[in-house]
């Protein structure tokens, strides 16, 4: 066979597998469109049942004309049942975020969404055919063609609607004329406090809600029964525990006539942990610091001084930085008595150190006193001037006195002499029952330093005992009517 014959053959060969092929190709093209068309009529059906587009089509158009006949003679300025019984607001929240508090500028701030349900007669429709609800999901725009409450809120320093990245407006309206408004605002708004028991204090942050221009007889706020109050998500508070949230309906009178209102009430209880571990605990620490002079040497002067003067700064600084972050109100916090405490304690240590250097100072300057000469030459054994340890108490007649069990009577009269004043000094170890006429009692220096060693301790511990106490049991008596934090679960749930 020559080769232009088997060049033939194989072309013959695969001319044969050419319709096998574009047959395949055609089987697999009306599959793939046959699926696609199965998914589609499947979402359709899901929706708008078979043929999908034209019931779709007639569906917007019958609701467009809807629209347009409820619009047509509807004049947005006038209130619904103008002129009849007053329009009724249900409101609900939905919480987003509450915080920050500041107590300096005594304000809080609450994200949340508000929402308002009312009814309008002019609004009344008779659904569409085949609709899947009888209510209809509508946009901000169609909020900005009919009639809506002017509700505002009295106490806020600012408030805004979120606009990104369309404004955040639900409208929804249902057949028999009901109308519901969801939109998400941020306000805030003034909140007065009482720091008298700061940081251990409650607060009762409000957010009145109220209709700017229209009185009760056009217009009542009411809060919506069933769950009234909803929280998107837990939220925590940085400083606060949410303790109660209560909800009130109020009739504010004015000039102009009398006005719906409601009122939210946050009960909030200051956290103490921070406090504590940044204020409380630093100013124990110096306080306790300033009484480790007590055991510093008396002759070490410089010591003692750098200590009880360098505690004294510490706490004057650290009440000053305190009180830079929190508002000037006349009234006495609880924190300003802690640190009125520990400055009287770290004052103390300070003045204790000075009675202690000046009664040193007399000790020194006294070892030249003719008593003392005199004393050294009967006790030839002792240590000498610097470190003599002795007594010497003038008598009213001039005379000084000093007497042991091993001594004499020594008597002497120094020059310059006043009858009234009085020099304390130590006894001496080898005589240490001293025996005389004396003007005044006999004081160890060192003593003093051994009896604080106890009484600045001992003394600190009680008034601390005593102020967290009080605090304590004076805010449960002011405070008693909160039921603590489950009662802010139940809130959500009323």
């Amino acid at each position: 066979m020559t080769e232009k014959q088997i060049m033939k053959q194989k072309h013959s060969v695969k001319m044969k597998f050419v319709p096998i092929y574009l047959i395949w190709i055609v089987i697999c093209r009306a599959n793939n469109n046959l699926e696609r068309e199965n998914s589609q009529n499947t979402i359709g059906n899901k929706y708008s049942g078979p043929n999908q587009h034209g019931a779709m089509r007639r569906h917007q158009e019958e609701v467009s004309r809807t629209l347009d006949r409820l619009f047509f003679k509807y004049d947005s300025r006038l209130r619904p049942n103008y002129g009849g019984p007053p329009v009724l607001i249900n409101v609900t929240v939905l919480l987003g975020n509450l915080g920050p508090i500041s107590e300096v500028e005594m304000n809080f701030r609450l994200d949340m969404a508000l929402r308002q349900k009312w009814n309008d007669p002019r609004l009344k429709f008779s659904p569409p055919e085949g609709a899947r609800s009888d209510e209809l999901s509508l946009n901000y725009e169609f909020a900005s063609k009919i009639w809506l409450p002017d509700i505002f809120f009295p106490e806020s320093i600012q408030s805004f609607k979120h606009d990104v990245m369309q404004p955040n407006t639900l409208v929804r309206l249902y057949p028999n004329g009901d109308l519901l408004m969801s939109t998400r605002v941020t306000v805030i708004s003034k909140c007065p406090m009482d720091l008298s028991f700061f940081p251990m204090d409650l607060q009762t942050c409000s957010l009145l809600i109220e209709s700017y221009g229209y009185t009760t007889e056009d217009l009542v706020l009411l809060w919506s029964h069933g769950r009234t109050l909803e929280s998107s998500a837990y939220f925590e508070i940085a400083q606060f525990d949410l303790l109660n949230i209560t909800l009130d309906t109020l009739q504010l009178e004015f000039s102009t006539g009398k006005f719906s209102d409601l009122r939210m009430d946050f009960v909030l209880r200051r956290k103490l942990t921070y406090f504590i571990l940044q204020l409380y605990l630093p100013s124990a620490m110096v306080v306790m610091l300033s009484w480790v002079s007590f055991w510093i040497p008396r002759d070490s002067v410089p010591a003692r001084a750098a200590l009880a003067i360098t505690t004294v700064l510490t706490m004057i600084t650290l009440i000053g930085t305190t009180n830079s972050h929190l508002p000037r109100v006349s009234n006495v916090k609880a924190l300003d008595v802690h640190f009125a405490l520990c400055l009287l304690f770290v004052f103390g240590a300070l003045v204790e150190f000075a009675v202690v250097s000046y009664f040193n100072k007399i000790r020194f300057r006294n070892q030249g006193c003719p008593a003392e000469r005199q004393f050294h030459a009967n006790n030839p054994n002792h240590k000498g001037h610097a470190k003599a340890r002795y007594s010497a108490v003038f008598f009213s007649n001039g005379h000084a006195s000093i007497s042991d069990n091993n001594l004499n009577k020594i008597e002497s009269k120094p020059k310059a002499f006043n009858p009234t004043h009085v020099i304390w000094t130590t006894p001496p170890r080898n005589a240490p029952h001293l025996r005389g006429e004396q003007l005044g009692p006999v004081v160890d220096i060192g003593l003093i330093d051994v009896y604080c060693r106890a009484l600045f301790p001992a003394a600190y511990l009680l008034v601390t005992l005593v102020y967290w106490i009080g605090y304590t049991n004076a805010l449960y008596e002011k405070f008693r009517w909160t039921k603590g934090a489950a009662a802010a679960q139940s809130a959500f749930q009323t």
